[in-house]
């Protein structure tokens, strides 16, 4: 992509879409309703607006990680690691991992429960 073409998209994004976006965040705010919206711009680049509590469900999170974590995989299981270890899970995929990792300093053993 050239330089103009990418400029321009980057524009577009920062004068046009993120104010809508700041726009919606602020009435989930009002509302009490989670809101996590990314755009990819141009390959690699991204916006992200969120409004996002502790309380939130989990699917809005896991969006959130991955948002966040922009294509590292290490960075988008951490805070779910983390997640998993403070309010417990479910996941048969998340057990596997901790009894793999047991013993390492990488995680605790999961709580009972979850919803992860």
């Amino acid at each position: 992509m050239s330089q103009k073409k990418r400029g321009a998209r980057e524009r577009v994004y920062d004068q046009q879409i993120a104010p809508l976006l700041l726009q919606a965040a602020q009435l989930c705010q009002q509302h009490d309703m989670p809101l996590v919206a990314q755009v990819e711009y141009q390959p690699g680049d991204f916006g992200l607006t969120y409004y996002l509590k502790p309380e939130h469900g989990l699917s809005m999170h896991l969006l959130y990680w991955a948002a966040k974590a922009k294509n590292n995989f290490d960075a988008f299981m951490r805070p779910v690691l983390n997640h998993a270890e403070e309010r417990g899970h479910t996941s048969s995929y998340l057990a596997i991992l901790f009894r793999a990792l047991k013993g390492t300093d990488m995680v605790r053993p999961p709580a009972a429960g979850g919803d992860a």
